[in-house]
This record gives structure tokens, C-alpha cells and sequence, in this order.
């Protein structure tokens, strides 16, 4: 039991003591005086074991109730919902510093002045009964009241948060709460109310006390490493660190030292066996205990969105070779936990190097196996058929494996580097005029690189789809996203903000989180992931609309998203009707995700054989003349009637023609794209 108290407390003390000295705030003050306040409480029981003149002392521990109410209220930041008690924050301590005011005058009149009257007499009597009375009764009921306020709160601000960084923090903090209020319940009902007495002595109250202090050291350990509470980073070898891997070590010599102790009466035979047991099993120990370090003291994971968010939004402001190498070093050391990172222009020409996505340390030359001697993998820099250098890699500092998708990410940033090198070269020879054209045309080669391809196959649709900026490039994006084999197919068309090189960025930004998500995360979280990114980290009157068909030819039915997109039209072959599909909805990045929410709605429909879906953006039927006459939506209706019996080729032909028909001469002010998909069969008369 001793041994118990002494870990907890000590491994309570050092946490506590490791965020005080990381301090940043007075958050992680109060923090670290809450957690010495809890580990007092197996201490004092330790101490006051031993001497009596300690007892009563070193309730002080039950400081951790206001601390921790105190806590709740400010961490991470205070909120409406807790403003309300900003009055209470030194309040809720007045209690406390009574009970121990109270304490130490009894104990100084107890010791020093009036010792026979304490010893005997009735009023030193009276007078300890009394601070007993007011510790057993109102003390104890203000400790429940700030542990149910405590975790109400943390409960509230959990829903509140959008932020899953710091939903999982306070997810730990309300399960060690949790616990901690589990053994409170139990020493109040057999401490005090004298219920369960032969069950829950008050030896086992206090061994449940340190396991649930221990276990709240364990969780708050945990969401520093991997979740940087209170913006606590972990560093490999730190004196966390250490103190974990001997606590395992010591646990294992614990236990079988504890089996050599009952074992000591047995044959000489079996204690040689355990002693060989306890060395073959260490040795598997060891190796779990490691992984499980590296594990949670190494982060090893990666969050796309952020890779993908934060260089698509810096990417425009980079001007120099080493701009773009002092971001991808850093950039990929701490978002993929690599060791070493490097970016280096070389003049070998050799043809090879853009031959494959990346090599491996064996497979480069001698010069560039002495130089980097760290490396793993080269990612050869290369755009079209001009080769700059190489993104070099180290290994991982969690000692596991690049994934492929990790593999595939890094690559993805060389190519992104290379037509980032390829500008700043293209800015140096050129003059400004010539730089414009050349940016244009490359971002127009890129953007025409992400549209789907022309002939698209389906077995169940006929897909056609038209795209035409104003000028070589436009913020318009329309897409056809595959997914499962071809089983599900998501149709998008989109309009940017914007027009020329910069609609053209946020389109391809847009585009990559799209088709990102697309290939882990269900439809309705990427879309309020990319409103809350586009509302929050892009310029403020940047914002997107876009309509969405998810078509499930399983099930053949379809679900139509509206985001203040141009109403799809829908022809029913059944019913030989064209129609709008008018639904309400809201563009991505106007207004933030509680309320966007709100107006995300899902519609399903399905489809019959000659059924088709019409997708376009404002250039459609915003198109004017000379006369400075709209296109409009009834001429658009009436184009698509007039050919519906030909097909989705001869749909879009015929409503690309007629647009140009009748623009005339007047030059397009804005990106035209279209989509058009039929389900496939005979058509009803």
C-alpha cells in the first residue's frame, strides 16, 4: 500500500513540477499547484502512519477541489458559459483558508498555550469536535458541489469545441474527473454515512483515492505527448521520458521480486526457473515497453488537411529558393516526426532521376551517399523535362516505416516544389510581362490537369462535361470523383470567388481537400471541414458555392447537396418534365459551422433510365449580349428540351453553341463549366 502511495505521489509531484517549469500561461500555474495539491493526499497518508504529529497537517490536499473549479473555469480559455463565475475565482477559496485558519489556531492553543485545558478539558474538546463537524459536514459538501461543477462545465465545453486537439484533451480531463468522483461517491457513502463499512474500509477508500490520482497523472501524461496539453511539447528524451521507462522497469522487478519473496520456501530447482523465466520474458517486455514509448512520446501521425491547407495558402507568397527550402524542411519534420529533411538543387542531368517517384539511399552515387549519410529516400525535383535537385528524407524518429500514403504525400510535394522552383526560375528570366504569360499558361496546363478526362466510362451513365474560362485559367471547378470500384460516383460543380490565377489556386486548393477527403472521411465532414477552413484561415472575401450529386448505382439513388450553387435541372423520362432542383443551402465560407450546419441538408432521389442531371455554374445563365441581356435560365430550359432526345454530347454542344450564339460579339465575363450525366437504357415514350 505504501509502495502505491509513494509512486502516485511522486509520480504526480514530477508531472506537476514539469509543467510548472514549462509555463506559459497562468493556466499551467494553476495547473501544476492543483496536481501538487492532489498528490499531497497519498503523501500525508504515508506520513501520518508514521508520526502522529503530522496528522490533520496535510489536509491540505483537499485544496485540489477549488483548484480544480478554478481550472474548469479558465482552461483553455474562458467562455461565455463560464464567465459568469470569473466573480467566484478567489471566492471559492475563502471556505478553505477558514477550515485551516481555524486548524492552526486549534493546534497552536493545543501545543504551545493552554496544553492541559486541550488535553482534558471540555472546551478543547468542544472546540475539536467542532472543526471536525465542519470538515465532515460543509467541507464535504462543498467538495461535491465543486466536482459536479467541475465536470459540468468540462462536459459543456467539450460540445462547444470544434477543435478535436482540444475535444480529446478535455476528453481525458472529464474521464479523470469521472474517476475521481466514482471514489468520492464511496467514501461518502461508507466514510461518512456508514453504509458498505465491511467492504470499503478506509484502507481500501484511500488505495481507490491513489488509483484514481495515478490514474489522472497517466491521462493528463497522455494528453501532453500526443494532444500538447496546455501547449506542452513532449521532446523525445525529456525527463518524462525517463521517468516512464523506469517506472516500467521498475513494475517488472516489482513483480517478480514479489514472486522470489512467496517463493522463497520453495526447491532451488523452481527458483532457478523463475529466475530464467523472468530474464526470457524481459526481454519480450523490453521490446513492448519501447514500442509503446515511441508510440505515445512520438508522434507519429499526419493530418492532410493542415499539409495540404497550409501550403496551398503559402505557396503564392514564396519568391526564392530558400524561402520554399526553409518551409518543407520544417514543414515535413514536424507534421510527418522526420528526423532530418533537406531540399538541394543539383546540376545532374542525368534522365533517370525522373524516371521514378523517389530512390532509395542505395540506389544514389557515392557523392550523394558521403554528403547525406542520414538519408532514406531521395524525391527527385523535376517539372516537365527541367530536373532542379532533390527532396531528401531521414528516417522517422519513431523508427517505423514511411506508409505509401505517407510516400505518396512527400511526392506530391516534390512535384509541388518543382512548379514552384519552375516559377521563380521563370521570374528571373523573364520581364513582368512575359512572367504573366508564363504563369498563366503554366496554371492553366495545371488546372486543365485536374479537370476529369474527356471520356469518361461508366456502365450505368453517359457523362459529359464542358469547361471554358474567361481568361486561360478561372475559379469555376467541376469534377467527377469516383469511389469503390465506380460504385459511387460524386459529381461536382463549383464557383470560386475570383477569377484568373488566383480563382484558379483556391479552385485547385479546393480541389485537392475534395478529393483528399474523399478517401477517408464520410461527405458531409469534408464539406463542413472545407467551410470552416475556407471561413477561418482563407482571406475574408474568398467563399464558394457548390452543388454536390452522390450517385449509389447499388442502391441507384442519388443525393443532391445545394450550397448556394445555380439550381441543377433534372429531366424525368418517365414524366417527359425538366425541372429545377431548387433546395435550400448556403455557399462554403460565409458564415461558420454551427450555423452553416444548420442549412447542410441532403436530398435523395433516384433515377430511371433516361433520367439525366444538368450542373452549371452563373456563366451559363449570366451571359449577356451588346444589349446587356442575361442568357437566362428559361433559354437554358428550353435549349436542353429541344435536344434531350440526343444525348448528354449533343445537350452540351448544343448549349455551348447557342451561349456563343448569343454572346455574339460580346467578349465572356465570367467561367463557364457544365456537367451533364444520363442514366443509361431506353428512354420512355
Amino acid at each position: 500500500m505504501q509502495a502505491v502511495n509513494t509512486i502516485s505521489s511522486f509520480l504526480i509531484f514530477m508531472l506537476s513540477i514539469y509543467i510548472y517549469k514549462n509555463k506559459k500561461t497562468n493556466i499551467n500555474t494553476i495547473t501544476a499547484i492543483m496536481l501538487f495539491t492532489l498528490g499531497l493526499a497519498p503523501f500525508s497518508w504515508i506520513i501520518t502512519e508514521k508520526i502522529d504529529i503530522f496528522e490533520n497537517f496535510f489536509e491540505i490536499w483537499i485544496l485540489f477541489f477549488p483548484f480544480l473549479l478554478l481550472f474548469s473555469i479558465i482552461y483553455p480559455y474562458e467562455l461565455e458559459y463560464t464567465k459568469r463565475y470569473k466573480g467566484l475565482k478567489y471566492v471559492i477559496f475563502i471556505p478553505y483558508f477558514l477550515y485551516f485558519l481555524a486548524l492552526f489556531i486549534l493546534k497552536f492553543l493545543e501545543t504551545a498555550l493552554l496544553p492541559e485545558m486541550f488535553s482534558g478539558g471540555l472546551i478543547g474538546q468542544g472546540l475539536a469536535r467542532l472543526i471536525s463537524s465542519l470538515y465532515n459536514i460543509f467541507l464535504l459538501i462543498l467538495n461535491g458541489v465543486y466536482l459536479v461543477l467541475a465536470f459540468r462545465m468540462f462536459r459543456k465545453k467539450r460540445k462547444l469545441f470544434d477543435n478535436q486537439l482540444l475535444r480529446k484533451q478535455v476528453g481525458y480531463i472529464i474521464t479523470g474527473i469521472e474517476a475521481f468522483a466514482f471514489v468520492f461517491v464511496i467514501d461518502l457513502l461508507s466514510g461518512h454515512l456508514n453504509l458498505f463499512t465491511a467492504v470499503f474500509t478506509l484502507e481500501r477508500i484511500r488505495l481507490m483515492y491513489t488509483l484514481a490520482i495515478l490514474l489522472n497523472a497517466i491521462l493528463l501524461s497522455f494528453s501532453m505527448v500526443k494532444y500538447k496539453f496546455l501547449n506542452i511539447e513532449i521532446k523525445e528524451r525529456s525527463l518524462l521520458y525517463y521517468f516512464f521507462w523506469s517506472f516500467f522497469i521498475l513494475a517488472y522487478a516489482f513483480l517478480f521480486t514479489f514472486i522470489l519473496v512467496k517463493l522463497q520456501q520453495a526447491h532451488e530447482i523452481v527458483l532457478f526457473a523463475v529466475y530464467v523465466l523472468s530474464f526470457v520474458l524481459y526481454i519480450s517486455y523490453y521490446k513492448l515497453v519501447k514500442w509503446l514509448m515511441d508510440y505515445f512520446f512520438i508522434k507519429d501521425e499526419i493530418n492532410y488537411e493542415d499539409i495540404v491547407g497550409d501550403f496551398f495558402v503559402n505557396v503564392s507568397g514564396l519568391n526564392s529558393f530558400g524561402e520554399i527550402r526553409n518551409m518543407v524542411i520544417n514543414e515535413l519534420k514536424t507534421l510527418l516526426n522526420i528526423q532530418e529533411a533537406d531540399l538541394v538543387l543539383s546540376d545532374d542531368r542525368d534522365e533517370k532521376y525522373m524516371s521514378r517517384r523517389y530512390f532509395t539511399f542505395l540506389d544514389m552515387g557515392y557523392r550523394f551517399r558521403q554528403a547525406y549519410k542520414w538519408a532514406t529516400f531521395f524525391f527527385p525535383v523535376f517539372f516537365e523535362n527541367r530536373f532542379y535537385g532533390f527532396l531528401i528524407v531521414g528516417s522517422k524518429r519513431a523508427r517505423t516505416r514511411f506508409k505509401p500514403k505517407e510516400m505518396q504525400l512527400i511526392t506530391s510535394v516534390a512535384n509541388q516544389i518543382a512548379m514552384l522552383l519552375h516559377t521563380v526560375e521563370a521570374s528571373r528570366e523573364l520581364s513582368e510581362k512575359k512572367i504573366m504569360e508564363k504563369e498563366i499558361n503554366l496554371a492553366r496546363k495545371i488546372q486543365f490537369s485536374l479537370l476529369p478526362p474527356r471520356d469518361i466510362l461508366h456502365e450505368e451513365l453517359n457523362i459529359r462535361w464542358r469547361y471554358n474560362p474567361t481568361i486561360k485559367v478561372g475559379g469555376d471547378y467541376c469534377d467527377v470523383i469516383f469511389r469503390e470500384g465506380g460504385e459511387k460516383t460524386l459529381f461536382v460543380i463549383a464557383d470560386v470567388s475570383g477569377k484568373g490565377i488566383n480563382g484558379a489556386m483556391y479552385m485547385s486548393m479546393v480541389r485537392t481537400l475534395l478529393h483528399m477527403g474523399m478517401t477517408y472521411f464520410n461527405l458531409k465532414d469534408i464539406i463542413l471541414y472545407m467551410n470552416d477552413y475556407i471561413k477561418n484561415k482563407l482571406p475574408a472575401q474568398i467563399f464558394v458555392t457548390m452543388a454536390l450529386v452522390y450517385y449509389d448505382s447499388r442502391e441507384n439513388k442519388a443525393s443532391y447537396i445545394q450550397l448556394g450553387h445555380n439550381y441543377p435541372i433534372l429531366f424525368r423520362s418517365k414524366e417527359q418534365s425538366l425541372s429545377f432542383m431548387e433546395q435550400e443551402g448556403m455557399g462554403l465560407g460565409l458564415v461558420d459551422n454551427a450555423l452553416f450546419e444548420e442549412k447542410l441538408h441532403f436530398h435523395s432521389f433516384s433515377l430511371d433510365p433516361g433520367d439525366f442531371v444538368f450542373l452549371y455554374t452563373d456563366g451559363v445563365t449570366e451571359a449577356r449580349n451588346r444589349d446587356g441581356r442575361l442568357y437566362g435560365e428559361s433559354r437554358l430550359l428550353e435549349v436542353i428540351d429541344k435536344n434531350r432526345e440526343g444525348g448528354c454530347e449533343r445537350i452540351i454542344n448544343k448549349v455551348t453553341a447557342d451561349l456563343y450564339e448569343f454572346r455574339g460579339t460580346y467578349e465572356q465575363t465570367d467561367d463557364i463549366a457544365m456537367i451533364i450525366f444520363e442514366k443509361k437504357g431506353p428512354s420512355y415514350d
